[in-house]
C-alpha cells in the first residue's frame, strides 16, 4: 500500500508525498488505493509494523510500537495535513473526505 500509493503521487499527482512547497503534488489523486482510504501510506506502514511484529514474536512491535506509529501520523494528518489539503483542493477534497474512509481501506462510495 505505501509503495503503491506513492506510486500513485508521483504519476497522477504530478508530486510527492513530501508536505513542501514545490513538491506537494498538484492533483488531488482519487485513484489507486486513495479510492479506498485517504490515507494508504499510514495503512501501509502499519501493516509493515503488524508483520514485523509477527515475524520478529514482539509484541512491542506488534502492539506497542504499531500504536506509537498510528497515534504520530494520525496527530499529524488531522493537525496539519488535511487542512492542508482542504485549502488546496477546496470542494473536491471535501467531497473526496466525505466518501473514502480516513484509515481502514473500504469501497468507495463512487467518487
Amino acid at each position: 500500500m505505501a509503495i503503491w500509493s506513492n506510486f500513485e503521487l508521483f504519476n497522477r499527482g504530478k508530486g510527492s508525498p513530501v508536505p513542501l512547497k514545490g513538491t506537494h503534488t498538484m492533483v488531488l489523486v482519487i485513484r489507486g488505493p486513495y479510492k479506498y482510504t485517504r490515507n494508504p501510506m499510514i495503512f501501509g506502514y502499519i501493516l509493515m509494523w503488524v508483520g514485523l511484529g509477527f515475524l520478529f514474536n514482539s509484541i512491542f512491535l506488534l502492539l506497542g510500537f504499531t500504536l506509537i506509529i498510528i497515534i504520530l501520523l494520525i496527530i499529524l494528518v488531522k493537525s496539519w495535513e488535511e487542512k492542508n489539503l482542504e485549502k488546496r483542493f477546496g470542494k473536491l477534497y471535501i467531497e473526496y473526505k466525505s466518501k473514502v474512509s480516513f484509515l481502514i481501506p473500504l469501497p468507495s462510495k463512487k467518487v
